[in-house]
């Protein structure tokens, strides 16, 4: 009897072992792409690679639906209105009127919307509908970095910035590069 209850949990044991694993949540991103344009497009590669670099492999663990409206507005926004209707975790809109065209759908459906490549995010009637403000290396938005501060204390919202310089002038954080050692390599190049 004893033999027959070892052999049984070890049986237990190997099936539980043995057994298929219960497959991980597979995350749904739509992704709003104003035009094909060399920068967009290696912006939108940029942000699956990440991803698929820290596990998210297309297909498997994250599937993508990749729209582009071609320069045309009207279709952004059919485009923005059917991912925010349908079943994406995440909307990726690249470019200013694909963000304001998801934006605008999302108001009456929330939906996470995450935008890149936009220069003016204040100015485009983005900053107010975020959960953190981002500053890139952008020399208009850099050289009035305050005002971009005053309006993240506002509306108290985190400010990361990828000029470091920026943590001294009010941003939460920043991470980049160190443009003085920056300059020393142009240096030694010019040498």
């Amino acid at each position: 009897m004893k033999r027959v209850l070892v052999a049984v949990l070890f049986l237990a044991l190997c099936g539980a072992v043995l057994a298929p694993a219960v497959p991980a949540k597979v995350w749904r991103v739509a992704i709003n792409q104003f035009v094909e344009h060399p920068a967009l497009d290696a912006c939108r590669r940029g942000f699956m690679d990440y991803l698929a670099e820290h596990g998210y492999k297309p297909g498997k663990q994250i599937i993508y639906d990749y729209q582009n409206a071609q320069a045309n507005m009207a279709t952004a926004g059919l485009i923005a209105r059917r991912q925010v209707g349908g079943n994406a975790d995440l909307i990726l809109a690249i470019a200013t009127p694909s963000a304001q065209a998801s934006v605008a759908a999302a108001r009456r459906r929330p939906k996470p919307i995450l935008f890149t490549a936009i220069t003016d995010p204040v100015g485009a009637g983005l900053v107010g509908k975020v959960d953190a403000i981002y500053v890139p290396t952008d020399n208009t938005v850099v050289s009035a970095l305050e005002s971009a501060v005053k309006v993240a204390i506002q509306n108290r919202l985190p400010l990361f910035a990828t000029d470091v310089a920026s943590a001294k002038r009010g941003a939460a954080v920043a991470l980049g590069m160190d443009y003085y050692r920056l300059g020393r390599q142009t240096g030694a190049m010019a040498l």
